[in-house]
């Protein structure tokens, strides 16, 4: 889910596939706590109705939506698709448990991932930074408002996009992220069968022994 490159509305333009994440909806207990916890993290949150609506910068899309559920879980992803496309994600690799995927139309090494898990979860949403300076100082202030919980400073190896983890009140992650590899529409791009540890990380501390749990099960 990128922010920087802005949205990209839908149109008649032909081709095949999905172009773009337009939004996930998230469902928690309480409204209260996501409103200070994405308002800290740096977005612009905003009521919508009986929601909120989570924005970036200069933007007026909502990249997240988050409702009152009577638990933490993933309620829906929403994806952006030309009129005449059938729907559809290209792999950009994969390892072990984890799956990663990007749009055929050209987009950052993925848009999505699948993690192998007995049931449906939200693991974590990526917000795009302007650089590295901007994810250690959003890390900074984030702790400084009492998310200390995470994981960072470090470099993915899928993706090669440099993150920092930050633990949201239900157990789950958001992530500052930046310089993720681009894969073009007309890229011949070979998808790659990786080892279990390529899913994580090139260098950083070894990250939290609960991670990988889904907390919505």
């Amino acid at each position: 889910m990128t922010a920087i490159r802005g949205y990209v509305p839908a149109t008649d333009r032909p081709g095949l596939g999905v172009h773009s994440v337009d939004h996930f909806v998230l469902a928690v207990p309480d409204l209260a706590p996501a409103q200070r916890f994405y308002s800290d993290f740096g977005l612009d949150v905003q009521a919508a109705g009986d929601a909120l609506g989570l924005k970036t910068a200069g933007h007026d899309q909502h990249w997240g939506v988050v409702v009152e559920g009577k638990r933490k879980k993933l309620h829906h992803l929403s994806f952006g698709c030309y009129s005449d496309d059938i729907v559809g994600l290209r792999l950009s690799d994969r390892s072990d448990r984890v799956a990663f995927m990007h749009a055929i139309h050209g987009s950052d090494h993925h848009i999505l991932a699948f993690a192998q898990s007995s049931g449906p979860g939200l693991h974590h949403c990526s917000w795009d930074m302007s650089g590295i300076d901007d994810i250690g100082l959003g890390a900074m202030h984030m702790a400084g408002k009492g998310y200390s919980e995470g994981w960072g400073l470090g470099r993915h190896v899928l993706g090669s996009n440099y993150f920092h983890y930050v633990r949201d009140p239900w157990g789950s992650y958001a992530e500052y992220s930046c310089d993720i590899d681009y894969i073009g529409a007309e890229q011949n791009w070979q998808a790659g069968s990786h080892p279990p540890e390529d899913s994580f990380y090139l260098w950083g501390p070894e990250p939290p022994a609960d991670f990988a749990l889904n907390r919505e099960l």
